[in-house]
């Protein structure tokens, strides 16, 4: 581990015209010890000869090995103290990492921290916010952007400790990643794209690591949502969110918003699998994975006591 350097990961995947606008931006920063490692999901355009021009280390994988299991690649090759992972969708504000950096050196305990995430459309004038950190909706087993599809109308101007980071694009102190890591994953493969964020960001709390939001570090995301992806992706979409749960929450928490979470999710994923017939597979097919998370969730529950 090299003190004071950023290994900024970017997984990418047939995204060659974001991607080039993504690693300008990490070149931009102000920040000066930054290494870029790019691991390319088996794209089939020129994502390869982009990062090869801008001097940035490449992981070339033969098939689409996932969001989690590409980013774990990108780790374990890695140098720095700390961690940015950067969706190749994203471009960043030249002092964005300075910013963030300057926030996590204020506490040690904090392990995690993101800015405001913007979506490159805008409503009369002004912004809309794509994420301003992870929250937890209970009562809909449901993980959340805060902000959301929301116009900025700086109502997520102050600084603050909040439940998560976003994947889209959060940096990360790289001890404490390796405090919470489980079977030698920082992200969990299983979940392969979707929440593993989520997972990540509540072992790092249940570890009793801070997520810090600052509001001052901006970045915009040109979002692209499981809709336009494969049907296993959308499955991996709709039950990841299980296994969030499953592997993390305590059972006195879950018995109390139980009885109205469970029925909106029955009536919820009826009437997904009835509007997307072809989901119905996929979805149940996701089901093998309950014991496998069963078994992570006595490692996390041991990991923190």
């Amino acid at each position: 581990m090299e003190k004071g350097l950023v290994s900024a990961i970017i997984v990418t995947r047939n995204n060659a015209d974001t991607l080039r606008e993504c690693i300008t931006s990490l070149l931009k920063q102000t920040y000066g010890k930054i290494e870029i490692i790019a691991v390319d999901n088996a794209s089939n355009d020129n994502a390869p000869e982009i990062i090869a021009k801008h001097k940035a280390r490449l992981i070339k994988n033969d098939k689409n090995q996932g969001f989690a299991r590409a980013n774990n690649q990108g780790i374990n090759v890695s140098s720095g103290e700390y961690i940015l992972f950067i969706n190749d969708d994203v471009t960043l504000d030249e002092k964005f990492i300075d910013t963030l950096l300057r926030e996590m050196e204020r506490d040690l305990k904090t392990g995690s921290a993101c800015g405001k995430i913007l979506a490159p459309n805008a409503t009369g004038g002004k912004s809309v916010i794509d994420s301003a950190g992870l929250k937890l909706q209970n009562w809909r087993l449901l993980p959340l952007d805060r902000g959301e599809g929301e116009t900025d109308k700086g109502q997520f101007d102050k600084k603050e400790y909040v439940f998560g980071v976003p994947g889209a694009v959060s940096l990360y102190r790289r001890s404490a990643l390796d405090e919470i890591k489980i079977n030698g994953e920082y992200f969990d493969e299983d979940f392969f794209a979707y929440y593993e964020d989520v997972d990540l960001a509540w072992r790092l709390s249940s570890a009793g690591w801070k997520s810090l939001y600052v509001p001052e570090a901006r970045a915009f995301h040109k979002k692209k949502g499981p809709s336009e992806k494969e049907t296993f992706i959308k499955a991996k979409a709709l039950a990841n969110r299980y296994w969030c749960y499953l592997k993390n929450e305590t059972l006195l928490p879950f018995l109390f918003y139980a009885p109205i979470a469970i029925p909106y999710e029955l009536i919820r994923v009826i009437k997904k699998l009835t509007l997307n017939p072809e989901l119905i597979p996929c979805y149940f097919y996701e089901w093998k994975l309950a014991g496998r998370m069963v078994g992570k969730r006595k490692l996390v529950r041991k990991k923190i006591t």
